[in-house]
């Protein structure tokens, strides 16, 4: 299983736990409600707003909320993959988010939401760095 705490260690941010209504970054720190119990809720909570971080670096004006929200998840489903973590709702997520973004510009969402996630697996590493140590 992955460990929610390496994760967020490697990552090199500050992550707190409290009472939020949602999960959020202020681009220096993550914040995760405490309501995410599940170190799976957890990870897919850090590994998006990770996503928001790292794309907000590469973006030279300010896009819409739209299109910030179908790439952070875009991202954070494909990393989420590829550690083995379930993506619970990100299609649904990513779905309600997609309609509001304009047909020619997916294909440049894709890309950035594939490098970000790329940047995201380099910096936290794979599943074998972040795992539980075995009982």
């Amino acid at each position: 299983m992955v460990n929610f705490k390496r994760a967020a260690e490697r990552l090199g941010l500050p992550v707190y736990i409290g009472n939020y209504r949602h999960a959020r970054t202020d681009g220096r720190a993550i914040f995760i409600p405490s309501t995410l119990t599940q170190d799976d809720d957890r990870l897919r909570a850090l590994i998006h707003e990770a996503a928001h971080i790292v794309l907000g670096a590469l973006y030279t004006s300010r896009p819409s909320r739209a299109i910030r929200e179908l790439e952070a998840e875009a991202a954070a489903a494909a990393v989420c993959k590829a550690l083995g973590i379930p993506v619970g709702d990100s299609k649904l997520y990513i779905k309600a988010w997609i309609k509001a973004v304009p047909a020619s510009v997916r294909r440049a969402n894709v890309e950035r939401a594939a490098f970000a996630g790329s940047i995201i697996l380099r910096i936290i590493g794979g599943r074998d760095e972040i795992q539980e140590a075995a009982d």
